[in-house]
């Protein structure tokens, strides 16, 4: 597609000139008639050295000046802005990239701000103008900086939009002799983005592993559970993420950067379907282990492998073990005493999100009760009963420990 205003070549698609950001009419085809120029001068004998030199040294200033003109009015404010214009209505991210006024790096650079950019664009843009001075958008002007207001139109639309452009008016001279603009890029790129997830987890942004070079620590007050990412510079727009963790479900996603959140967060994951299922066996082995070894009179040590070993929880979880001990009658046994508890329709379920299995389950037990009348014990039953167990588990040395004592007194 040539431009039918100044013959520029342009992709098909496109909607304006990307030189002089004339709109293009699909249905016209440029032809360029070619023109042979006849030699200046040609046909002439005799001509003065001393005349031609002066001539061409006219023709030089002229064109020179001819020149300088052409390049303070291509290299100004309003043609860069309405440059960058074009290029964003035409979706030519790569162009548009290089007039902004930002340093590379891993997440600043043409292909991540495309990607920001990807399935976004002005839309269908009929029409637009620079807005001129003493108007309405009127241009900011500053030593160091302009704002442009450009006014355009949509598709079927009746009223004008308004998009504006800030330029910041760079240090060196474009070619020694142009002021060189480039934009501001408040509107598109947002400093120290947070990215939180839980710690151990491992994140990809973008296509890019976030390495220890990432990782804030302690900033932002997310505690020891939570890792914190800050990315120094991120496009505005869209962008993809990938948090993995053993034993957890991946979080993968898009989402989208805007000028008015600082954070993306992962609070949780979900566990992996296999591990609530060995979660759920492991729940059931550890409480009939518990029962198991109160009942034959044990003490504490012969389970305390199934707890977590930091002193605290031990020192809870032992507490526990006595109290259960002395509930169920086995260190007084004159009172009463468990015989023996069967378990059956045993139903287990997880907390996708958290390391916990609720256990519900039917039990039957047979005790030793005193019959004071008579002075002795006697063997009495109970059938039916039903009791809710909540198992929290976390991993210790590769292992699946209780974090806490169950509630297992059995009501009968």
């Amino acid at each position: 597609m040539f431009c039918q205003n100044c013959g520029t070549k342009n992709e098909e698609d496109a909607v304006f000139c990307e030189s002089c950001g004339a709109k293009l009419e699909h249905d016209t085809v440029v032809v360029q008639e070619n023109v042979q120029e006849r030699p200046y001068g040609s046909g002439r004998k005799g001509s003065k050295l001393g005349r031609i030199l002066l001539i061409e040294a006219v023709l030089f200033m002229i064109a020179g000046y001819a020149l300088i003109m052409a390049g303070k009015g291509a290299f100004t404010a309003e043609q860069t802005a309405g440059r960058f214009f074009v290029y964003m209505v035409n979706g030519n991210w790569d162009e548009a990239y290089k007039l902004l006024d930002a340093d590379e790096s891993e997440f600043i650079n043409a292909k991540m701000f495309a990607r920001a950019n990807e399935g976004g664009g002005l839309g269908a843009v009929s029409n637009y103008q620079i807005a001129e001075e003493g108007l309405q958008g009127d241009t900011l002007s500053a030593a160091l900086g302009k704002t442009v207001a450009i006014e355009y139109r949509m598709k079927g639309a009746a009223s004008n939009c308004t998009y504006e452009v800030t330029l910041n008016r760079q240090a060196d001279k474009k070619y020694g002799l142009f002021d060189d603009w480039k934009i501001g890029t408040d509107d598109f790129i947002y400093a120290d983005y947070q990215i939180v997830v839980p710690r151990g987890a491992s994140v990809v942004l973008d296509d890019i592993a976030l390495d220890s070079g990432y990782e804030k620590n302690g900033q932002g007050g997310y505690g020891t559970e939570m890792s914190c990412y800050v990315i120094p510079q991120i496009f505005l727009g869209s962008h993809t993420i990938t948090v993995s963790m053993k034993d957890k479900e991946d979080v993968a996603e898009h989402f989208y950067v805007d000028a008015y959140s600082d954070t993306y967060q992962v609070g949780s994951m979900r566990w992996k379907e296999e591990v609530l299922e060995t979660l759920s066996k492991t729940a059931v082995e550890y409480i009939t282990r518990i029962y198991s070894s109160v009942l034959s009179g044990e003490d504490y040590s012969s389970v305390s492998g199934l707890f977590l070993s930091q002193a605290d929880q031990a020192e809870n979880c032992h507490r526990s073990y006595e109290d259960l001990t002395e509930y169920f009658g086995c260190d007084y046994p004159e009172r009463f005493q468990i015989l023996n508890i069967r378990f059956y329709d045993v139903n287990a379920s997880a907390w996708p999100e958290e390391a916990q299995i609720e256990l519900t389950v039917t039990y039957d037990m047979d005790y030793l009760w005193p019959d004071w009348w008579r002075g002795q014990m006697k063997q009495e039953s109970y059938r039916g009963g039903e009791h809710t167990f909540f198992c929290n588990f976390t991993q210790e040395n590769g292992n699946w420990v209780l974090t806490e004592f169950p509630d297992l007194e059995l009501y009968f």
